[in-house]
């Protein structure tokens, strides 16, 4: 997500040095800047309504959707939560949690690598399945590993707690805890919980929100207040305090 300042930064280079800039953000705080920066491509739904993901919108504004179509889905309702609340298929459901899981396994950069190999093995497949995508051996361990973040997304729902976080004009009840991985399935956990309006997962001084489909609230405008932004329903920050103290 740019900055201002980042932005500026960028359009004078592409005044000194006689180039086009363009800014791909899917982000609903900085949509705003588009009237002082026009060369930001930023929406948050595609024609046909569903949620934006960088991914799909360098897909849609590209022509590479065609190449892997189901791969750039999966990717789409994995950054957006799309898997869980409203799936394209059950299909696309599951291969979103497991590209998670594949991208912590094999690291970046051999998980790039990978990606024309699972493109290839989904449209290949008359019917395909995760175990033809992923091949059997590695969508053994990712089964594996998933029932690993069940489990520790059920010790933090234990470790949760509750508090008043004012903020402005309005006071909103909040559930937190801390965790070093698996930070949008805490969170969304912590959203789920009775009586929150929505969750924090504090991990360092970073701090990732995330509320219901159902919940009326806007966190994006939450963390701001934390030096941050993103959607309405998932954002991120930063405490600038010694976090130790």
């Amino acid at each position: 997500t740019p900055s201002p300042d980042v932005l500026t930064a960028l359009a004078t280079y592409a005044h000194d040095h006689q180039c086009v800039v363009e800014v791909i953000d899917h982000h609903a705080s900085t949509a705003h800047l588009a009237t002082d920066f026009p060369f930001i491509t930023n929406y948050n739904e595609h024609a046909n309504g569903k949620q934006t993901c960088a991914t799909s919108m360098v897909a849609a504004r590209y022509p590479v959707a065609d190449n892997a179509p189901l791969i750039i889905e999966a990717v789409r309702e994995l950054d957006t939560w799309d898997w869980h609340n409203k799936p394209d298929s059950a299909l696309t459901a599951e291969l979103a949690q497991k590209l998670a899981i594949a991208v912590n396994l094999l690291g970046k950069d051999a998980f790039m690598q990978q990606i024309p190999a699972f493109n290839a093995a989904a449209k290949q497949a008359p019917t395909p399945t995760c175990a033809t995508i992923f091949g059997p051996v590695l969508n053994a361990i990712i089964d594996k590993q998933l029932l690993d973040v069940d489990k520790y997304v059920g010790r933090k729902k234990d470790a949760a707690a509750f508090m008043d976080l004012h903020i402005g004009d309005h006071t909103y009840h909040v559930a937190y805890v801390q965790a070093s991985k698996n930070m949008s399935e805490v969170g969304n956990m912590l959203a789920e919980l009775p009586a929150a309006d929505f969750g924090i997962v504090v991990n360092g001084n970073r701090l990732s929100l995330r509320s219901s489909e159902a919940a009326d609230v806007d966190l994006a405008t939450v963390a701001a207040a934390f030096q941050g932004g993103g959607h309405q329903h998932a954002a991120g920050g930063r405490l600038l305090i010694d976090y130790a103290q």
